[in-house]
């Protein structure tokens, strides 16, 4: 008998890093720009680099995260944005556009979004510098 895949389903076009662990709390954080911490993974702020995106929140410390660092994800967006925009993150972790050049970018828009807060799907770039 075959043995079967455990764990999450990982698309061959994104680099998963799941094997980290968190000591924060991370509910409430899916779908987020994350950046790396000595307690493991935190939400970015704006103007830091950040290490991916958060694809599964968990609901208590210590626990194995999903961060995407590069290819296809989702990503929590705080404005308007029109697909092929840069984005990075803003004070709570979200993406916001920038149009600043030599800033380490997150992800690139592959949707148009018309209203904050919206999830949208993103080509996660963490650590490109435009």
């Amino acid at each position: 008998m075959a043995s079967q895949r455990r764990g999450p389903q990982k698309d061959s076009s994104t680099v998963v890093v799941d094997w980290l662990k968190s000591l924060n709390n991370l509910s409430g954080y899916e779908f987020l720009f994350m950046r790396y911490s000595a307690t493991g993974f935190v939400p970015a702020t704006a103007g830091e680099k950040v290490f991916g995106v958060l694809a599964n929140g968990g609901a208590a410390s210590a626990i194995q995260v999903t961060v995407h660092s590069f290819g296809k994800s989702q990503l929590k967006v705080n404005e308007a944005c029109s697909a092929g925009e840069r984005l990075v993150a803003d004070g709570s972790g979200a993406g916001v556009v920038t149009a600043t050049d030599n800033e380490d970018l997150g992800a690139i828009a592959l949707a148009d979004v018309s209203a904050a807060g919206q999830i949208i799907p993103v080509m996660v770039v963490a650590g490109l510098r435009q």
